[in-house]
């Protein structure tokens, strides 16, 4: 159902009105597609030295990349930030949300599919939650759950919530959004400071404090779209700072701060002054960026493949340490940049010419 424009003078108008003066006209920000790209390259890397250490005994970079799964915590910000500064792209709540699901599920929905199938044709007592009814339909449904046919599904299901929240309130009122985000946020926060773990798991994932980098992306659009660029070369600054302490913090097992905390607040300064960042003209990183989302989906797979295709070769120790990590890693990325460029981009540029015209 499309949302009827609203009378002259009404909260509605007056609320559309204000979001319109907050957000630019809107533009494609290269260097947040370039981050973008980092984000699905470090989570890459964090899976890949998990893999590595567990199949092949191997320590890839003497485990430096273990805490690279803040990869997660950069994608979440970039996803407030996004949301928040392209809500004038849309003509009403519906429109968004026909364009987001289109955005994540179809290429979900066959990446899930592909796992299945695998798993069907080559059982394996580790993946058998593949064939289990239950995480199934969870997992086809993007509910929460323990686990998850692809296994990066869970951070998609705080999109799926974030992206319900944001059609729901924002096109009807922004002040409304941000206030049921930030009671969300409190109520997420409350419960871990009184060290509360619901019963039901659904609950606890729900008031999980991941909601709190959805809406510090928020925060930077609106900060974004006041032009005050002049404190982008702080902002990164300090960003970087935050992010190599929380780094090694995390690498020395000494995390103060949630994750949430620790590596959402640089990543919002990062995310702000990218945002400002103009010029960029590598294809390779834009490239990179662009495939981004099959990058994220594929790669624990492809690494797998890879490692698994080398242990049926006999190999039981990566050839050349590190040179043969770095070997199997570059070809799992050229992999999940084939499958954007020969599945993701065909089916997006389908999915939008039959559903949105």
């Amino acid at each position: 159902m499309t949302t009827s424009p609203a009378a002259p003078g009404s909260e509605r108008s007056s609320d559309t009105s204000a979001r319109s003066r907050l957000l630019p006209p809107p533009e494609r920000l290269e260097a947040l597609q370039v981050l973008r790209g980092f984000a699905a390259l470090a989570v890459l890397l964090f899976h890949g030295t998990g893999i590595f250490e567990d199949r092949l005994a191997y320590s890839f970079a003497g485990g430096f990349f273990r805490p690279a799964d803040c990869g997660v915590d950069v994608f979440f910000v970039l996803s407030g930030f996004i949301i928040h500064y392209t809500a004038a792209r849309n003509r009403s709540a519906m429109d968004f949300l026909a364009k987001r699901l289109i955005r994540i599920y179809p290429i979900y929905a066959v990446v899930s599919l592909m796992l299945v199938v695998a798993y069907l044709v080559a059982p394996s007592p580790a993946m058998s939650h593949k064939g289990d009814f239950e995480v199934l339909l969870k997992s086809f449904l993007l509910l929460p759950a323990p686990r998850h046919v692809v296994g990066v599904a869970w951070t998609l299901v705080y999109e799926l919530w974030f992206y319900l929240l944001f059609g729901a309130l924002f096109f009807r009122s922004p002040r409304l959004f941000f206030v049921a985000i930030g009671a969300w946020t409190v109520l997420a926060w409350a419960r871990v400071l009184a060290g509360w773990n619901p019963a039901s798991y659904a609950l606890g994932f729900a008031l999980n404090p991941f909601m709190t980098e959805f809406l510090l992306g928020c925060v930077a659009s609106i900060a974004f779209a006041r032009g005050r660029s002049r404190h982008a070369g702080l902002a990164l600054g300090l960003g970087l700072i935050g992010f190599s302490v929380a780094w090694w913090a995390a690498l020395e097992h000494a995390l103060a701060l949630s994750r949430e905390l620790a590596f959402g607040i640089p990543s919002t300064l990062i995310v702000y002054a990218a945002a400002h960042a103009r010029g960029i003209r590598s294809r390779l990183l834009i490239f990179l960026g662009d495939a981004s989302y099959s990058t994220y989906l594929v790669h624990g797979s492809a690494i797998s493949v890879l490692v698994t295709l080398l242990r049926a070769a006999g190999v039981e120790r990566l050839p050349a340490g590190w040179v043969g990590a770095v070997a199997v890693l570059a070809a799992a990325l050229a992999l999940c940049c084939a499958f954007y460029r020969w599945v993701e981009h065909p089916l997006l540029d389908w999915c939008r010419r039959k559903v949105l015209g």
